[in-house]
């Protein structure tokens, strides 16, 4: 019997699986940002391989789920209707979908949400065949006992129980030991912030079991509400806290959290009544709490053992995550089910006989919400130390977005920045055509070969012409020093899909991925074809956009496997081509964007590090991969001084982006523009006859939009087009030339998320506001080092008005107008 059971959960488990997912990649299709990223970039091997298994995976799941529904056909002609017409539906679709395949043709628009929706209908379908099926199969109790103690036992066990395993998470997580003194107040603000979580679940409860009591069958009722409630739950969880990373705020967000919220709470129902079928329920959350430990009841030696399990799953999956997450998300999912799981478990054992009395819960209630809101302005106070316990400790992070929520519609601001962050593929914008110098054609001058190697995700505090203590990039190290190093280097996306763009462009981009036809922006295309070039270029997932077709570009790299580029083979490629060229050729230009360092690279590889390599101080698996990129590119650059083309050639070391490798549980980079993020390697080679003729400012801000009008001033091309969305010339005849705007700020954002900062004070000071977990930071740099800073709140006013003001000249120049009507 018990494993006749385990057989139907794990089919139930299995088919509900496959219909998620599947939702799930629509979605991801029909978010611009994960549709290039992960749909064309290849980001995610693993979906790209459930994409061409689907049909079979249908099927499987409807195998699977035939034993879960072999019990419908004997619970009256409805069920056995509903249950043979699922099966029916999953097969047909199935084998529809080996001959018409639908995830691969997914394209990013409307229909990919539809699709969406559709793949949850044999969720509900599912749903309602169970509770057709087994509503009158659970006897429930006329008379339900008062439950006060027990969901306050319950409830208050959950607020301690969950701080404990993010207590363990980080001592594990966290590079130094937890310190008493420094310590122990953001570890009582953990707990007393989960205790009063734990009380507002008592209430909302209690409530529930008193509105649940007004009916004939209170136990019934009390299953049936709560129900409601968790619909209600889940689609609030997703719409507030999930929803911001989607980026894609409006009425299908609102559409897709109510659509799962019903789905989800529908199915807990239906396995709920199948596990309860024929037993005597004790009470109506009882039974809707039966999925969480599975049908079974639960002993106190039992429950601690599972609690026990539940604390080592959880923190395991949350340090798992942490390096692969999406701006938090997947710990904060992690977090929510663990506490929703622990709550189950002490429900199940934390029932006793006995009066039950209000006065425990509200004294205790009370006590401990006093205590949070007398912590709260010292943690507010302390606000960089407190986000630096909570980037590991997630059970706080979201106790504090769920306890302070920040009022989204209280000015414009918040809603100013998403209304002009991803903007939809559905929202025409016609491209302008951008020129950085009143008429381009060939300068006649002489042409020196162009070779720009932008290493995806280096961080220029593991390259050692910017920091000392690095001894694995010998290469890079000569070559530096023969080179011009910029040592205040910075980006202006986080993130490679405007990052990337605005390279070639030379500018600020409107947030939008695409504006197509990309050519009329693309000034750096312009100069190639107007000199002459010969172009080689691996083409990833984004220069297929945003380059013109061109029969006369080489390819370094097959355009489909954008996250397998390695420099060597990449470099080993264009040495061949070199080789072969006959004399008087066209100069050489060469693209390459390696991702051997990216962060999924690194994790699909299980961060591993060779044999006899250690580097103390450093991340081992990510500084192993700049070595080998740091090899490659010593190889190249003896093969150019080898062909005599070194002295003759620009050639370009930078990153699109940097990364967060663990700085205060921070990793990767999708949806954050923190120092480590932002600050680039930037070494440019010259040709001696070309350095002779110019001067630059090492020291001087520079940024990534800044290659492309140095290659024009470089290649004859002066004077560059100059205003607050272009870049400056890095090389000039004269300083006055490399002069910025008087402003002195300048915007930086997340290529993915309504995530944007200013940059001021020469590059030493950072201000970030982040319209995701609507919070603000504020950074002083110096050299690799940032410090944290307290925001006030004139600054930050001043700050947001910046960001609005550069959003506006970007809105502006591109004839851009968000919904509404309302220009930025």
């Amino acid at each position: 019997m018990k494993l006749a059971r385990i057989v139907q959960l794990a089919g139930r488990a299995f088919f509900t699986g496959v219909a998620l997912l599947e939702a799930c990649y629509c979605i991801v299709a029909y978010l611009p940002f994960t549709y290039h990223q992960i749909h064309q970039g290849g980001l995610l091997p693993l979906a790209s391989l459930f994409v061409e298994y689907q049909p079979w995976l249908q099927l499987l799941a409807a195998a699977a789920l035939a034993p879960a529904l072999a019990g419908h056909f004997a619970r009256g002609w409805l069920a056995r209707t509903l249950a043979a017409g699922l099966l029916v539906f999953q097969v047909t679709s199935g084998v529809a979908l080996l001959r018409w395949p639908v995830l691969s043709g997914l394209q990013n628009n409307l229909a990919s949400f539809y699709w969406a929706l559709a793949a949850l209908l044999p969720l509900v379908w599912l749903a309602a065949s169970d509770i057709v099926a087994f509503a009158r199969t659970v006897e429930w109790p006329r008379n339900s006992p008062r439950q006060t103690g027990r969901i306050f036992r319950a409830a208050a066990g959950a607020g301690v129980f969950v701080p404990c395993v993010y207590a363990a998470v980080v001592w594990y997580r966290r590079e130094t030991a937890i310190q008493v003194p420094e310590d122990l107040p953001l570890l009582g603000l953990s707990f007393a912030a989960q205790l009063v979580l734990g009380l507002g679940l008592f209430l909302l409860l209690e409530w529930l079991t008193a509105l649940a009591g007004l009916f004939r069958c209170p136990a019934k009722a009390e299953f049936w509400l709560s129900h409601v409630l968790l619909a209600s739950g889940v689609a609030a969880f997703l719409e507030w806290i999930v929803g911001p990373n989607l980026g894609q705020p409006g009425w299908s967000l609102a559409v897709l959290s109510a659509a799962l919220g019903i789905v989800l709470a529908a199915l807990n129902a239906g396995v709920s009544l199948w596990l309860e079928t024929g037993r005597a329920a004790d009470s109506g959350i009882g039974a809707a709490t039966a999925s969480l430990r599975l049908g079974y009841g639960l002993t106190l030696r039992t429950g601690i053992a599972v609690l026990l399990v539940l604390g080592i799953a959880g923190g395991w999956l949350t340090v798992r995550a942490a390096a692969m997450d999406w701006n938090g998300l997947m710990q904060i999912v992690i977090t929510t089910i663990l506490w929703m799981a622990a709550f189950g478990c002490l429900y199940a054992i934390a029932a006793r006989p006995g009066r039950a009395s209000y006065w425990l819960p509200l004294c205790t209630g009370l006590a401990v919400l006093g205590l949070y809101k007398l912590m709260e302005p010292a943690a507010a106070a302390a606000s960089a130390r407190t986000d630096a316990w909570a980037g590991y400790d997630v059970s706080l992070q979201l106790a504090r977005r769920l306890l302070s929520p920040v009022p989204r519609d209280d000015g414009s601001f918040y809603r100013f920045v998403a209304r002009n962050t991803n903007i939809p593929a559905s929202v025409p914008v016609a491209p302008v055509d951008l020129n950085l110098v009143p008429a381009l054609g060939a300068s006649g001058q002489k042409r020196p070969n162009i070779f720009i190697v932008v290493v995806d995700s280096l961080r220029r505090d593991y390259l050692s012409p910017y920091n000392g203590a690095v001894s694995f990039t010998p290469s890079i190290g000569r070559f530096a020093r023969e080179s011009v190093v910029f040592r205040n280097a910075f980006t202006r996306y986080g993130g490679t899909g405007l990052s990337e763009p605005s390279i070639w462009t030379g500018a600020m981009l409107l947030h939008k991925q695409y504006t197509t036809p990309f050519a009329p922006m693309n000034t750096l295309q312009k100069l190639l074809r107007a000199e002459g070039y010969q172009t080689y270029v691996s083409r990833d997932s984004v220069l297929r956009v945003i380059l013109d077709p061109d029969p006369g570009i080489v390819d370094l790299d097959p355009p489909d496997s954008t996250m397998t580029y390695q420099l060597d083979r990449s470099l080993g490629k264009l040495e061949e081509q070199i080789g072969r060229r006959p004399a008087g050729s066209p100069p050489v230009f060469a693209y390459t964007q390696p991702q051997s360092i990216h962060i999924s690279v690194i994790r699909r590889e299980g961060s591993s590090v060779p044999p006899g390599e250690s580097y103390p101080g450093f991340s081992a698996p990510y500084a192993s991969r700049v070595k080998r990129v740091d090899a490659a590119f010593g190889q190249f650059v003896d093969f150019l001084k080898d062909r005599g083309l070194y002295q003759d050639s620009i050639l370009v070391l930078t990153a699109d982006h940097g990364d967060s490798l663990g700085e205060e549980g921070r990793w990767g980079h999708a949806y954050t523009i923190f120092p480590e993020v932002v600050h680039i390697p930037l070494i440019v080679h010259l040709p001696p006859w070309l350095s002779e003729t110019v001067t630059a400012g090492p020291e001087s801000l520079a940024f990534s939009t800044d290659i492309t009008p140095s290659l024009y001033y470089l290649l004859g091309h002066p004077p560059v087009l100059r205003n607050d969305l272009t870049g400056t010339p890095l090389f000039t005849k004269t300083p006055d030339e490399r002069t910025r705007g008087a402003g002195g700020s300048f915007l930086i954002a997340s290529s993915y998320a309504p995530v944007y900062g200013m940059l001021s004070h020469e590059g030493k000071q950072l201000f970030i506001a982040d319209a995701v977990n609507f919070k603000n930071y504020l950074f002083a740099m110096r050299g690799e080092a940032a410090e944290a800073r307290t925001v006030s709140e004139s600054f930050k006013h001043e700050q947001e008005t910046l960001i609005k003001q550069a959003l506006s000249s970007i809105g502006r120049f591109y004839g851009y107008a968000s919904p509404g009507g309302e220009r930025p």
